[in-house]
């Protein structure tokens, strides 16, 4: 929310980058900072979420690749689409 806040005012920012921006940590169960569910989260920002959070298990928790899609399945499903965690399963695969 405070990156949000900070750029909303800069005119190189679309609207769209700025709600991605303030809702990438949300989850569509409501259980995030600000509390939105996914009908009120910007749908860009829902993908965000999903790839922030594959994104953190490896870089921040240090989850071997080979194990974050199937942490991030069992850990936080309900959290985002399961569409989202198939398809961020199958990228992390490729790499």
């Amino acid at each position: 929310r405070d990156g949000a806040l900070k750029v909303r005012d800069k005119n190189h920012f679309d609207q769209a980058v700025i709600n991605i921006i303030a809702q990438h940590e949300e989850t569509i169960d409501g259980s995030g900072p600000l509390g939105l569910r996914e009908k009120d989260t910007d749908p860009l920002a829902v993908i965000a979420s999903s790839a922030n959070t594959m994104d953190r298990l490896i870089t921040w928790e240090g989850v071997p690749k080979t194990d974050a899609a199937k942490k991030l399945m069992i850990d936080h499903l309900g959290k985002h689409p399961l569409n989202h965690l198939q398809i961020l399963s199958d990228i992390i695969k490729t790499l």
